[in-house]
């Protein structure tokens, strides 16, 4: 079991619970209106999951599924199993980087190499991009399906640690607690500043700032770093890049 805080009540927890089951096992039960519909004493939770980024609405299809974070805070055998073997894969990926540069891997390598069944496969694949923007085929499940591993996998050893670092961040009233006075607002302050820097930086050279056809923290976060001192006399941004990036990030997956 991961050391997730108490940030979800257990009602929260056990409908996430419930969503995950069905992700793996009846993806056509999480139709959106068709879920509301069945759980309809609790909307107000669904959208409350929904405004914290925990639950994600295919807006294509109109879906419900678990972000990375509602897979983690779940904090059960079987979510712990699909971040363990996320790692595996990141094993296998890393490996590929390695060796081809950047080259695309097939799906269907993966899937041989570590014997998973394709539409978990699948899902681990999306839940692994939503912290390393990698480019892939939009149906996964083709069987021509490929996915392009990019340098950002050698920034971390275990996938399975990185939503750990990601709490404070996505749920900064949780650990008001253990902050020292006046820490919470400097603090968001900080990423305030950084949030409005990304803006300026994506509004005039969005082009920089993509990866593919898709626009990237890490890239975003590059240009600030050599701006910097149009927004701070230090030339130095206020957050890390590690948490600066993250930041950025969890914003532009909003409208996924």
């Amino acid at each position: 079991m991961n050391n997730a805080p108490e940030i979800v009540t257990n009602t929260e927890r056990n409908l996430l619970q419930t969503i995950l089951h069905r992700m793996l096992n009846e993806p056509e039960a999480l139709e959106q209106k068709q879920f509301r519909v069945e759980f309809e004493n609790d909307r107000g939770t669904i959208d409350k999951l929904c405004n914290t980024q925990l639950i994600k609405i295919d807006r294509t299809h109109s879906f419900y599924s678990l972000s990375f974070m509602g897979i983690y805070l779940v904090n059960s055998e079987l979510s712990n199993k699909i971040f363990n073997d996320i790692d595996s894969i990141c094993d296998v990926l890393r490996d590929h980087y390695k060796q081809y540069f950047g080259k695309p891997i097939q799906v269907s390598h993966i899937q041989k190499q570590l014997g998973l069944e394709k539409t978990y496969l699948g899902i681990c694949l999306d839940v692994l991009c939503e912290c390393v923007s990698m480019s892939r085929s939009t149906d996964l499940l083709d069987k021509d399906a490929e996915i392009y591993p990019i340098e950002g996998l050698l920034d971390f050893k275990n996938y399975s640690e990185l939503p750990a670092q990601y709490l404070r961040s996505w749920f900064p009233s949780a650990f008001k607690s253990s902050a020292k006075p006046g820490n919470t607002e400097s603090n968001a302050s900080k990423r305030e500043q950084v949030l409005g820097a990304a803006l300026v930086i994506i509004a005039n050279f969005p082009e920089k700032c993509k990866r593919g056809d898709k626009i990237v923290g890490k890239k975003v976060f590059s240009l600030i770093e050599y701006k910097a001192k149009t927004w701070w006399p230090s030339d130095e941004p206020p957050l890390s890049a590690d948490t600066a990036t993250r930041l950025i990030n969890k914003w532009l997956k909003t409208l996924e």
